[in-house]
């Protein structure tokens, strides 16, 4: 009976040995579901981030051609601007070349100083941006200064002959000097007309540029309001 026993409680425990000895042998996983929501997770955010870069390569390249095209419309409208500038520039000192043109159309045998003297006041008048004219003779001798800014001066005998305003004059029948400045804040210019006969001299002005900036100012405003 010993034996009996002995068997039936040996063989009634092999299968709890089993069990009991089958579950320190189990796998230690990681549940499924949490697995998923960490890679559901990186997905979502490397999804995102290239929705980001994409709007905001999209952002930039729209911000690069608007500049592009702001900045060649303010160039197209400067250079208009510019152009109109410098026809109206144009326009200006034409108009004083036509009316300095008349003074040297005689001869200074063909009248008096005094005729002379009496054309240059009158030239002042109807040309404000000129201040100061100097007619000189055929060898380059000033014989007349008339000036709103001085004493008129007859029959100096400064000698021009070989100054730029006379000889280049006589060559091209025009010259037109540099810039300069009065009182450091005027801007003025030479402008010298000779005739077309040699014997008719070279009538010498001094034209103040106050009134072409005046034309150019607005258009410099208007560029930096832009």
């Amino acid at each position: 009976m010993r034996i009996r026993d002995f068997t039936k409680r040996f063989f009634a425990s092999r299968p709890r040995a089993a069990a009991n000895g089958a579950q320190p042998h189990a796998p230690a996983e990681i549940p499924a579901p949490k697995t998923r929501r960490r890679l559901f997770a990186k997905y979502v955010a490397l999804f995102v981030a290239v929705v980001c870069v994409a709007l905001l390569s999209n952002g930039i390249f729209d911000v690069f051609f608007y500049y592009q095209e702001h900045k060649a419309s303010l160039i197209r409208i400067q250079r208009e601007q510019a152009e109109a500038a410098a026809a109206k520039i144009g326009q200006f000192i034409k108009e004083i070349e036509s009316q300095l043109g008349w003074t040297t159309q005689l001869p200074w045998s063909a009248g008096s100083i005094e005729q002379r003297r009496f054309d240059a006041l009158r030239l002042l008048r109807q040309v404000p941006a000129i201040t100061e004219l100097a007619q000189l003779d055929a060898t380059g001798k000033e014989r007349l200064r008339v000036s709103r800014l001085a004493m008129d001066v007859v029959a100096s005998g400064a000698d021009l002959s070989n100054d730029p305003k006379f000889t280049e004059a006589v060559a091209r029948k025009v010259y037109y000097g540099p810039v300069y400045f009065r009182r450091e804040s005027e801007p003025y210019m030479t402008l010298a007309i000779a005739g077309t006969r040699r014997d008719a001299g070279v009538s010498v002005a001094e034209v103040n540029l106050k009134l072409i900036w005046d034309v150019a100012m607005p258009m410099s405003s208007t560029r930096r309001d832009g």
